[in-house]
């Protein structure tokens, strides 16, 4: 069994080495690299405003970055982007909020002050799927092959592992889409 798994081990890793020197797998990140990562707050803003949402951006990035456009009518998903601005190094407030406020801080003039973010403010921005145009490079993830002998080696080698795998029919999958879970 063992012998058997470090074949399969050595073919996945030869092959996981293929793909990820390929081209189309180079395009999949240069892509996905350009999405921006969301705090998890605005991450749940993003939720609960669209369930559905995959790949979001703001309007002029899906122009710019993506050759997309917002369809007519959408409405915009919004979010919480930060205001970065010189920062009073006594009140961290920004010079105007600063100057109407108590502090008395005057050793730095404000030209001289770090940037930080102050507050925030909402923006809009958009899934994917309300967008039209050049299509997003895709990446393929599905595995092909035969299965006979491998899902049962699997299965058998779990234990060893100190892994419970389990398979689900279809009937009683309750994950939607998801090809397994951990």
């Amino acid at each position: 069994m063992h012998d058997v798994f470090e074949e399969w081990l050595t073919e996945f890793q030869d092959q996981t080495d293929t793909a990820a020197a390929s081209e189309e797998f180079q395009q999949w990140l240069d892509t996905q690299s350009q999405f921006h990562d969301y705090s998890i707050r605005n991450t749940i803003l993003i939720r609960i405003q669209r369930l559905d949402a995959t790949k979001v951006a703001g309007y002029r990035t899906w122009q710019t970055k993506f050759d997309r456009q917002v369809k007519k009518g959408e409405s915009a998903i919004w979010i919480w982007a930060p205001i970065v601005a010189r920062q009073c190094p006594d009140c961290g407030n920004s010079p105007t909020y600063c100057a109407s406020s108590s502090c008395s801080y005057d050793e730095t003039p404000p030209i001289e002050w770090t940037k930080g973010v102050v507050g925030f403010r909402p923006v809009p921005v958009f899934d994917i799927a309300q967008t039209e145009g050049e299509p997003l490079p895709e990446l393929e993830t599905s595995v092909h092959g035969d299965a006979t002998r491998l899902v049962p080696a699997l299965l058998g080698a779990a234990p060893t592992l100190d892994v419970r795998a389990t398979l689900v029919s279809s009937e009683n999958w309750r994950h939607g889409s998801a090809n397994g879970v951990c």
